[in-house]
């Protein structure tokens, strides 16, 4: 897996998320959206951040969570 990380381990969930939703039961192609841990400008810590918002609204506004 090329978006695979090695100094990230706080979004495991964020991942775990991704992996459910984008895994069609193929491994060639599959497609997160992810780029490179290692890329230039930290740019797969930005794009965590949008997943991270909506997963964590999901939760926090479900009717199971109203009490």
């Amino acid at each position: 897996m090329d978006w695979r990380t090695k100094n990230n381990g706080v979004d495991c969930g964020v991942f775990t998320m991704r992996h459910m939703e984008t895994y069609k039961g193929d491994q060639k192609p599959w497609v997160t959206g992810f780029v490179n841990e290692d890329e230039v400008n930290n740019r797969q810590k930005a794009q965590l951040h949008l997943p991270r918002t909506r997963y964590l609204s999901k939760i926090i506004l479900s009717e199971h969570n109203m009490h």
